[in-house]
């Protein structure tokens, strides 16, 4: 988990745009298990973190990118 966890720091550090990349990743997990389930699920773009279009979707990389320069 240390090894993991520093990977993951040092892949935060060369691309901020590896959280975006993540949270594009989660959403469509998420989606592609929904679209096989048998249940109807009513979810809003937000609790699917589909809302890539939201300033908080860009808040984070873009605090990275400005603690770089």
């Amino acid at each position: 988990e240390a090894e993991a966890a520093k990977m993951l720091g040092e892949a935060l550090s060369k691309n901020p745009g590896y959280i975006k990349l993540r949270k594009i990743r989660a959403a469509q997990n998420i989606s592609k298990t929904i679209a096989t389930s048998q249940n109807r699920i009513y979810l809003t773009a937000d609790n699917l973190v589909l809302n890539l279009q939201d300033e908080s979707f860009t808040r984070g990389s873009d605090s990275l990118i400005k603690g770089k320069k």
